[in-house]
């Protein structure tokens, strides 16, 4: 019996029963276990094992790789406890979303939501990084493309803890993540500027965190705070309401992020804001350009990789 024939007998007989088991199975939620393969060698690696354990069904060679298969789901399914890698991921989403993830998940943190979509967008890209429990959520202000999401988040994930604008911390310590925020001394302030703002000390480096701040906010944390930072994320995707040239020198980053999704109707960024950054010779990152943008800490030495939007 040629390969072709065996194969296809394999087929009617074992694999197309085992299909039809898998997807009763999959409508049963005690049955789904959800989990992504970390990178390309893995999805390569389990395809080659597949292929070799119905190329030797009838001699005792299966049971190794039965094995390694096994052990490569495992290892898949525990990734993200298994990964030495610090990262930040600026996601490509309608509004802002960024993950911030420690080392061997001890700490995950996801600030704002982005806009809910059909397509679960921000839930999705979590789950791809095997990550089934969010420490903290931190919504930094209740406009719908930064909190729209919020109620599947919770309902997706072990979601520990919810911060907002209104029960945040002075400093937060996650796993080796320390976080520091700064008071709104204005209470009167419009919803954009009661952004939940906060420093991230990761490595060796300060990112400031804005949400939609603007103008009036930008001016009372020049006033009350050292805001220096290595990396920004700019307030209001980019608008010209935000990012003054007082805030941009006070801050005084090496780059920054703009979350200005492809195509928006509000025409992030204002040119007048990039400007300011590139005449200051500060890297710029903006997902309608760069898609995802990924900073990752390996053992102390930063990585960072843009993907096609």
């Amino acid at each position: 019996m040629c390969i072709r024939d065996r194969l296809d007998t394999v087929y009617f007989m074992i694999l197309r029963p085992f299909e039809y088991i898998v997807i009763l199975q999959s409508k049963i939620s005690m049955f789904t276990i959800h989990f992504s393969f970390p990178n390309q060698a893995s999805i390569i690696a389990y395809y080659v094992l597949l292929f070799l354990i119905v190329l030797n069904l009838s001699n005792k060679n299966r049971n190794k790789y039965i094995q390694l298969m096994a052990l490569l789901l495992i290892i898949s399914y525990n990734s993200n406890k298994l990964s030495p890698i610090k990262e930040i991921s600026v996601i490509d989403i309608y509004g802002d979303s960024i993950l911030i993830k420690d080392s061997f998940d001890r700490c995950n943190i996801v600030l704002d939501t982005g806009v809910s979509d059909k397509y679960n967008s921000v839930i999705n890209y979590i789950k791809s990084k095997n990550i089934r429990r969010i420490d903290y959520l931190i919504i930094t202000h209740y406009h719908d493309d930064h909190m729209g999401e919020l109620d599947d988040m919770k309902n997706q994930f072990n979601v520990i803890n919810v911060i907002d604008y209104d029960n945040y911390p002075q400093t937060l310590n996650c796993g080796s993540l320390e976080l520091e925020f700064y008071d709104l001394i204005n209470p009167d302030l419009e919803e954009n500027d009661k952004s939940v703002v906060f420093q991230l000390y990761i490595e060796e480096d300060v990112y400031l965190f804005t949400g939609d701040i603007e103008k009036k906010r930008e001016e009372e944390l020049i006033e009350y705070y050292s805001i220096a930072s290595d990396s920004l994320k700019a307030g209001h995707h980019g608008s010209i309401t935000s990012s003054t040239i007082p805030f941009i020198e006070s801050v005084n980053p090496n780059e920054v992020f703009i979350t200005s999704y492809y195509k928006n109707t509000h025409n992030h960024p204002s040119d007048i804001v990039i400007n300011r950054y590139q005449e200051r010779g500060i890297d710029i990152y903006r997902i309608d350009n760069d898609g995802t943008i990924i900073i990752s800490y390996f053992f102390g030495t930063k990585h960072k990789k843009t993907t096609p939007p």
